[in-house]
């Protein structure tokens, strides 16, 4: 019996990605975060995309297809799904950016932007922004960094 999940992790990152590269500047680059031996974006702007958690949201809900219950073709289980973000916003434009994110994110603009370019996959809340210095790089230095927490 061959199982799927969908949406998946590439599908909900992809529309989150699309999302913040519609509505960002051009400056920044999108990654995804926690990935081996990569060094930070050569942009000095630029957004870390962190798997956080998965929520369960309801009960399952069940669905066959066919002609009976006991013996159906298929079979669809639907567990809705809350997948967290955290979003890590760096450089001298942060803080512009963090504000369109956490704005557009609690905005009805957001619902039709997923809607129309991800389907199956909602923006249900940001968290306020918090700035956090961050002085990771290879240099050693200081540099803005803000971070935001995006539900889907």
């Amino acid at each position: 019996m061959p199982l799927t999940v969908a949406p998946n992790d590439d599908t909900v990152i992809t529309a989150l990605r699309g999302f913040l590269v519609a509505v960002l500047p051009s400056a920044f680059e999108i990654v995804q975060a926690q990935d081996n031996r990569v060094p930070e974006p050569v942009s000095p702007n630029f957004v870390l995309t962190t798997p956080l958690r998965r929520s369960r949201l309801a009960t399952n809900i069940d669905g066959f297809d066919g002609d009976a219950i006991d013996f159906p073709e298929t079979t669809t289980v639907v567990q809705k799904t809350q997948f967290d973000y955290q979003l890590d916003i760096h450089g001298d434009l942060g803080a512009d950016a963090v504000q369109i994110v956490t704005t557009l994110m609690r905005d009805e603009w957001a619902v039709e932007f997923f809607d129309a370019n991800s389907p199956g996959v909602s923006p249900l809340f940001a968290t306020d922004p918090r700035q956090l210095a961050f002085s990771g790089n290879g240099e050693q230095q200081y540099e803005n960094r803000w971070i935001v927490e995006i539900s889907l």
